[in-house]
């Protein structure tokens, strides 16, 4: 009689169990692996709020007893109110100090924004300063585009009713050498330096 010769092939089962336990561990590296992320920019801090405390300075109607200076604490903005002016806050009450806050400015559909913004306000945001006070900006210049004048820089104030920048009533004076630029702001508003699109008129109040 022929003896029945003994297969040598091993069960698949245990390889199943093998390829079922390889799975989901190999699954489990994939995912845990380390992506690689591009990291985001830390943005440049801006500078620190400078504050003007007005008290001694002003009347109790509102009227300045000396001539005030606020200047940024980078140098690069500066407000200058005579001796006479009258300060009001949004109260239409004196105003008992004022501060320039340098902010990243929104953009404009209207132009080229250019650098920081300086919010002169403070205790009277949103007030009035008569006459108004000269107010001076150094600026680099923007990049050469097809739709501004790059020798007609402007000032332009934040106006929050029409939600935009807008063109101060006084004209701005530049020194396109030194990169420096001044007008006159009757309101405790952010300003800006900017170039309109030569093909837009510049929105107003």
């Amino acid at each position: 009689m022929l003896k029945r010769r003994e297969s040598k092939t091993m069960p698949t089962w245990p390889a199943w169990l093998l390829i079922s336990g390889l799975v989901p561990l190999l699954f489990l590296m994939a995912c845990s692996a380390p992506v690689a992320t591009t990291p985001t920019p830390t943005p440049t801090p801006l500078p620190p709020p400078v504050t003007v405390d007005l008290s001694g300075k002003i009347s109790d109607t509102g009227i300045l007893l000396e001539s005030i200076t606020i200047t940024s604490s980078d140098g690069r903005a500066k407000m200058t109110l005579e001796k006479g002016s009258r300060v009001r806050d949004e109260q239409n009450q004196p105003g008992k100090s004022i501060t320039c806050t340098p902010m990243r400015p929104q953009e404009s559909n209207d132009g080229v924004v250019v650098g920081l913004a300086y919010d002169f306000g403070g205790a009277v945001a949103g007030g009035k300063v008569s006459p108004a006070a000269e107010i001076a900006v150094s600026y680099d210049p923007p990049p050469a585009r097809p739709r501004i004048d790059l020798n007609k820089p402007d000032i332009a104030g934040w106006w929050p009713p029409r939600d935009r920048w807008i063109l101060t009533p006084d004209p701005a004076t530049a020194d396109l050498t030194a990169h420096t630029i001044k007008s006159w702001q009757a309101w405790f508003l952010p300003a800006v330096v900017i170039f309109w699109y030569v093909d837009v008129v510049p929105p107003i109040s």
